[in-house]
């Protein structure tokens, strides 16, 4: 589980700026059996965070920065290029040029961990792996850039037992613009620590995911490929009162014809896979559709494409659902409220709340009733705005130590707790719109 992620100059945030998911001891809340994990006998978490603020404010770049710490862990590239994950704060003369920083503290069977990254376009600066086990802080390895050399070097510590042809192999495939962590998994070498970290980061951290993000098919998949699911995915239609009783998928297989193949090779299709179908002369289709009972006691199924943007997104965020509470995940949703009903939002927390284990979620959103819900802890509301020089600054709800029987969004909506826009007059004046001459 994530204990706390920090990044600096990275987006619209320039200093330091940590989300944290550390419980404060002084709250405690009705629903804490839901809402806390005990990690191991010392130290619990929290599995929700929620992210408020004004349009371009900041709030998708904390979560753009900790998808860009997972791509640069599990990903890399093989030519010594620049690195196009490096987008530093730009609203200054001193920031361009140099590193984004990044910090995470985390837990894998209930030992903490520690990883530091720093990059520039170049190179990756520095990257050091801490664990603590038995309480007590391993350096597992430490890498730094010299930058009048040009080259890179990494430390390991004798905990990780390799030999030095080991080491050679490890430091031979770490090119200056990939991770330790990288280039550790190219190759044959084997130590139990790394394979537990980068198995939290593809494992256990699931990808981001932003409004724009189809989810749909991922849901008939998971159906297609075990339909003892379907129950799962009609149970929540059903609690959510879309007024469906019945999910399917109907597969069938289609003739392929030339202009098909002529497609699939202009999409740029792999040629293995074209060369399957030209073999097999047909595809096979996935059609997901959703049974409407009438008030006669007859069923009509429609099509997703004719069902409406809500009831698509709905159930495709039934299929993370489903996955938070099968298998323990983090996973960060950017304006989870995108097509659905606020209180439709506040439903799909408290479900996983209710029955997800060790899986956390956090997520940015303006609705504001999720503000005032039962469960809500004044550690797990967070806020973000800019300061005057385009900064973005992240900050909880309990720094401000209101009253447990205040009705947060009152403050919020009344602007004392920051995070909301300043408008101006909706009256626009004909000189208003005149340029300048």
């Amino acid at each position: 589980m994530i204990q706390e992620f920090s990044v600096s100059n990275f987006r619209s945030i320039k200093e330091k700026q940590t989300i944290s998911f550390v419980p404060n001891k002084r709250i405690a809340n009705s629903s804490d059996e839901f809402l806390l994990v005990q990690v191991n006998e010392n130290t619990s978490l929290l599995k929700f965070g929620v992210l408020y603020g004004y349009n371009a404010s900041g709030k998708s770049n904390i979560i753009r920065a900790f998808s860009t710490l997972r791509y640069l862990v599990l990903n890399g590239s093989d030519k010594k290029s620049p690195i196009d994950e490096y987008d530093p704060f730009l609203l200054d003369d001193e920031s361009s040029g140099k590193p984004s920083v990044f910090d995470l503290v985390f837990y894998v069977d209930g030992i903490k961990y520690s990883y530091h990254l720093e990059i520039t376009n170049q190179a990756v600066e520095k990257e050091v792996l801490c664990g603590y086990p038995n309480g007590h802080k391993t350096t597992y390895f430490s890498r730094s850039f010299n930058e009048d050399s040009g080259v890179s070097k990494v430390s390991f510590s004798r905990e990780c037992g390799f030999s030095s042809p080991d080491k050679l192999i490890i430091t031979g495939n770490t090119l200056n613009n990939i991770t330790v962590l990288y280039a550790y998994q190219k190759t044959n070498v084997s130590f139990d620590v790394f394979d537990l970290v980068i198995g939290f980061f593809d494992g256990y951290v699931m990808p981001e995911i932003t409004p724009s993000i189809d989810l749909l098919d991922w849901g008939t998949r998971k159906i297609s490929s075990d339909r003892s699911n379907v129950s799962f995915y009609e149970s929540i239609l059903k609690k959510a009162d879309f007024q469906i009783s019945n999910v399917e998928v109907k597969e069938d297989t289609v003739p392929v014809t030339e202009e098909m193949m002529s497609f699939f090779s202009e999409s740029g299709m792999p040629e293995d896979m074209q060369e399957k179908i030209r073999e097999e002369r047909t595809i096979r289709t996935r059609n997901l559709v959703f049974g409407h009972k009438t008030s006669s006691g007859k069923m009509f199924f429609l099509s997703d494409a004719n069902e409406s943007n809500g009831t698509q997104r709905y159930f495709g965020l039934g299929a993370v659902l489903k996955e938070l509470i099968d298998n323990n995940h983090f996973i960060c949703i950017d304006e989870l409220e995108t097509s659905l009903h606020p209180e439709l939002v506040l439903f799909f927390i408290t479900m996983f709340l209710m029955n997800s284990d060790n899986s956390q979620m956090f997520i940015t959103t303006h609705v504001q009733q999720l503000m005032d819900a039962d469960f809500m802890r004044a550690d797990m509301l967070w806020f973000c705005e800019k300061n005057d020089n385009g900064c973005s600054e992240y900050y909880q709800l309990q720094d401000f130590g209101l009253h447990k029987n205040i009705r947060v969004v009152n403050y919020y909506r009344a602007g004392r707790l920051g995070a909301f826009p300043d408008l101006d007059s909706p009256l626009i004046r004909k000189e208003e719109t005149l340029h300048n001459g």
